[in-house]
């Protein structure tokens, strides 16, 4: 029933019959808090610990790097996008996110004037061996859920 309504209004509303394109990702932050250690689950209220802000809050409607949220098909891509100083890498505890991405209309073009203007959702960055969509960054931060949290440390 919902299909066939969006099917009627195609030519007013293009979006109401696609399915999303719906993707696996990862996005990988660091935390300053205890959660997960010695089996604590209570969400911190620091605002400078992102896991948690992320868990309860949903993605900061900020862009990242002028383009958006950045999300990764592979987890070690997703760990080697967080830049840290040597010093502070032996002690730095990160989380893995994997979300689920409602990736929309995909630009491919690298010029994020172009996305926004063009009515497009998320953007192509690099593509790898694998896949044509191994950076992507997306502009609506509902449109990124957080399903699992891997935590660990260096």
């Amino acid at each position: 029933m919902v299909k066939a309504k969006a099917n009627k209004s195609a030519k007013k509303h293009p979006r109401c019959i696609a399915d999303g394109n719906e993707l696996l990702r990862f996005h990988s932050i660091t935390f300053t808090c205890s959660l997960g250690m010695d089996g604590l689950t209570n969400l911190c209220n620091f605002p400078s610990c992102n896991v948690c802000n992320i868990i309860r809050h949903g993605f900061s409607s900020k862009v990242e790097n002028g383009k958006g949220i950045y999300t990764t098909a592979s987890s070690g891509k997703a760990h080697d996008s967080i830049e840290v100083s040597e010093e502070d890498e032996s002690k730095e505890k990160r989380a893995m996110l994997v979300c689920r991405v409602i990736a929309g209309r995909v630009n491919k073009s690298q010029d994020p004037d172009e996305c926004l203007n063009g009515g497009y959702d998320s953007l192509a960055g690099q593509t790898g061996i694998y896949s044509n969509l191994d950076e992507l960054f997306v502009f609506n931060p509902k449109a990124v859920l957080p399903c699992f949290v891997v935590m660990y440390k260096i």
